[in-house]
């Protein structure tokens, strides 16, 4: 069933009717004298479309379901604009009086290249004032290293090589216990000789940024340590499982052997530890402060520009 919309043109009173379509154009004249399109009585004599254009008999087959037809009494008046296409256009706000406004800071960010070029200074100074103390870590590391050794790999391996005292068991004995037990604690030693500042600069090849070993780094070209870290965590754990095992191995064979290298390996679980400390506060010292992050000095620049905003009236000079 199609509908259509009976309203009264601009300048007549009445209401709008929403009624069946009729089939012809003086049912339509017809319908809106019934419904009262139009008020006081008046009878509905052209009928137009919204657009103002005026419906004949002949082209009453030219409206369709849902539109709107406009009813007069004959008076040759242009139909209301459609509420449709009346924009709706805010009212231009009141210029205000002339007032100051505050002064605002406003942090404008450099350029990329100075950008960058502070943060490799700020890197570079915080580098600079923890590599003493990183350095002190690895030299301590690496002395704790050498002293489990001297007390507790050689003589383990002179006890051992004498007690044996057989060429086959000593050729296993050096094959399967001695190179295993020190290359794992070769290993501890590797990872805190590449924290240590002196050992990775003679390793980069000349460079002027020395890196972990001279193949670990960021994005940002800086050394992130990664290979001192695992040689020092995989020595820590392997020492570790050793040390629990000669725990239980004392109590069953009574000996000195047993003895010295269970403080050996305490030695060499203490020295990684002190190592991955110092490998882990390079890494923080390689890391880019967050911005807003408050870091002091190494703070990243801004430039700062100082603004104030005056609001004129209409005509008046800013």
């Amino acid at each position: 069933m199609q509908r259509i919309t009976l309203a009264p043109v601009a300048g007549a009173t009445g209401n709008n009717k929403a009624v069946k379509r009729p089939e012809t154009f003086a049912a339509a004249l017809e319908l809106a004298l019934e419904k009262e399109v139009l008020a006081g009585g008046a009878k509905p004599a052209r009928l137009f479309f919204p657009d103002g254009g005026e419906i004949e008999a002949d082209s009453w087959e030219l409206v369709a379901d849902k539109d709107t037809v406009y009813v007069s009494a004959g008076d040759a008046l242009k139909p209301p604009t459609s509420p449709a296409a009346v924009p709706n256009t805010p009212a231009a706000p009141a210029a205000p009086a002339n007032v100051m406004m505050p002064m605002m800071r406003v942090p404008m960010p450099v350029t990329y290249g100075e950008t960058l070029a502070a943060r490799n200074a700020a890197y570079e100074e915080r580098v600079a004032k923890i590599h003493p103390q990183t350095d002190k870590l690895a030299q301590v590391c690496l002395a704790l290293h050498i002293v489990g050794y001297i007390v507790g790999h050689l003589p383990f391996f002179i006890e051992s090589m004498r007690s044996i005292n057989d060429t086959t068991g000593n050729t296993a004995f050096v094959l399967f216990v001695f190179i295993p037990s020190t290359a794992i604690w070769g290993t501890g030693l590797s990872g805190c000789l590449l924290i240590w500042t002196r050992v990775t600069k003679s390793m980069g090849s000349g460079s002027e940024e020395p890196c972990c070993g001279g193949c670990c780094v960021d994005r940002n070209r800086r050394p992130n340590f990664s290979c001192a870290i695992t040689l020092l965590i995989i020595a820590l754990c392997l020492h570790g499982i050793i040390a629990y095992i000669e725990s239980f191995l004392i109590a069953i064979f009574q000996g000195w052997v047993l003895g010295v290298l269970i403080a050996k390996n305490g030695l060499c679980i203490a020295a990684e530890i002190v190592g991955l400390c110092g490998a882990c506060r390079l890494v923080h010292a390689a890391k880019d402060p967050q911005p807003g992050q408050a870091v002091g000095a190494a703070a990243l620049p801004m430039a700062v520009m100082t603004t104030s905003a005056t609001a004129a009236t209409p005509g008046e000079a800013v």
